[in-house]
């Protein structure tokens, strides 16, 4: 994620943004953020242990493929033979490190309830999907079958290589596209997520999936449901986002949440980016780490500052009067103030430095200016020049290049200079005077007004809202279908049966 998608109160390396939710110049390199980073990877991590554990499970249980009870007393009853808490207490230790390994408070009593009834239920309901499928004849793999999977799994893998390479770019960002698609392999192959254990997991997968395809016949979503649900979530998105612009805009640009109400007061701002040197703008980029770390020192100090200042006692309250105080009783000023006026000297002479350089480029980018400028008079359109001068590659890309990026008086995603000099032109088609920003020399172009209100369903969307909503009936279709044959298999589970085993922690 770049510095352009961070609140400014964020920042790492004082970078705001010029585009909203589309990928524009000033943009950080990569592997800056390591909270994102690390959310990400954790998130491909997810999926590897997705998918061993269902290798593992379906692996593990051949007990119960067989129809033959486990050892010892039965955790679960049913039509079909008993599954023994020995396996039950194995698959639901598993569960809990796996939790526990994500973060999740396995000390909550409610929380390990919830996770044995998951267990018993899953278990019960393998061995109720395994007779099915038995019964059913759906569990050959021909050739044909393994061949599909084989090339399935190494298209998906691909395509996760393709997906995280981003985040193992190192902090200078000079690594190829090939060395950080390398890292990505690297990490998954360490963490047992390769095209084999895919390809693995397709197979194992197959019978289950014939046995939903058969109980899912005639389940669709019609558009009139779809249309329902975008109404749905229009609705909800605007008592959510309709008075809350920071929401609105961190949602879009953090997550990228596909908001479909659009907030009062939007306009549409394009601009023309004239690009500054390159060594200008490594300059600007030295300077605002160096920024960036002062305002780390000053607030730690100011920080610092505060807690003396609370945790000095109370003068004691007297009910004589005080003396006016004399110029040889005075108290010297605390050090720690006296830190914190000093490092925000440092801080504002830091500022000033980036400004003087950043205002400088008007002159320095002054030949170009007038170019645009006098073909602007000449009646050139602002899309052609834009078209020939401009550097920002987020005014290629529909819908900005046409309209502009979304920008409102109250948004936080936007450099200040470019803000500013978009909210300060007063009619639709002006173009502002050139505004000097650490990316470059702005000149803009306001464009429309967005109109508050629903966004266009379009095509894409309709279809994400199709998705979607076939995922949810399906879903309570296969749930509903299982709890009928709990009944017919007289499914009875045993939670109190399952003994909860601390799980050993590494050390610090």
């Amino acid at each position: 994620m770049s510095d352009q998608q961070r609140p400014e109160n964020e920042q790492e390396t004082g970078e705001q943004i010029i585009s909203g939710d589309t990928p524009g110049e000033g943009k950080e390199q990569p592997g800056k953020n390591d909270k994102i980073r690390n959310w990400i990877i954790g998130g491909a991590l997810l999926i590897v242990i997705a998918a061993v554990c269902v290798i593992a499970l379906m692996k593990g249980i051949g007990a119960l493929n067989d129809g033959t009870a486990g050892l010892g007393p039965a955790a679960v009853t049913m039509k079909g033979g008993d599954i023994s808490l020995a396996e039950v207490q194995d698959y639901y230790d598993q569960l809990k490190a796996q939790y526990a390994e994500n973060g999740y408070d396995i000390t909550d009593a409610d929380f390990l309830t919830e996770l044995k009834t998951v267990a018993l239920d899953e278990l019960a309901n393998e061995r109720i999907a395994v007779d099915q499928i038995n019964s059913r004849k759906l569990s050959t793999i021909t050739d044909e079958d393994r061949e599909k999977a084989k090339l399935d799994a190494q298209n998906e893998y691909e395509t996760m290589l393709d997906t995280y390479a981003y985040y193992f770019q190192n902090e200078e960002g000079t690594l190829s596209d090939a060395e950080t698609r390398q890292a990505a392999d690297d990490f998954f192959e360490s963490n047992s997520y390769t095209a084999e254990t895919i390809e693995a997991q397709y197979i194992e997968n197959l019978p289950y999936q014939r046995l939903f395809d058969e109980l899912l016949v005639g389940v669709e979503a019609t558009d009139d449901e779809v249309a329902g649900l975008f109404e749905e979530r229009v609705a909800t998105d605007k008592e959510q986002y309709g008075e809350d612009i920071v929401s609105y805009e961190l949602s879009k640009a953090y997550y990228g949440a596909d908001i479909l109400y659009r907030p009062a007061g939007y306009r549409g701002v394009r601009h023309i980016l004239l690009a500054i040197p390159a060594d200008v703008k490594s300059r600007l980029d030295t300077l605002q780490s160096e920024l960036t770390a002062l305002e780390d020192e000053l607030y730690e100090l100011q920080n610092q500052a505060t807690q003396e200042e609370t945790a000095a006692p109370d003068e004691t309250v007297s009910d004589e009067p005080t003396p006016a105080p004399s110029a040889a009783d005075a108290e010297p000023t605390a050090p720690a103030d006296d830190a914190v006026a000093a490092k925000q000297r440092e801080v504002e002479a830091k500022q000033s430095e980036i400004d003087a350089l950043i205002a400088a480029q008007l002159t320095e980018l002054e030949p170009a200016i007038k170019e645009v400028q006098d073909k602007l008079a000449a009646g050139e359109t602002f899309d052609a020049l834009l078209l020939e001068y401009g550097t920002d590659p987020g005014m290629t890309e529909e819908p900005a290049k046409t309209e502009g990026y979304e920008v409102h008086a109250d948004s936080i995603l936007y450099d200040a200079i470019f803000h500013n000099a978009a909210m300060s032109l007063k009619n639709k088609g002006d173009i502002s005077e050139p505004a000097a920003s650490q990316f470059g020399v702005h000149i803009l172009q306001y464009t429309t007004d967005y109109p508050e209100g629903a966004v266009e369903l379009t095509s894409e969307r309709r279809e994400a809202l199709r998705a979607e909503l076939l995922e949810e009936k399906q879903s309570a279709v296969i749930s509903a279908q299982f709890e009928t044959w709990h009944v017919e298999y007289e499914v009875v589970t045993h939670p109190e049966l399952i003994v909860d085993v601390p799980i050993a922690t590494a050390a610090p």
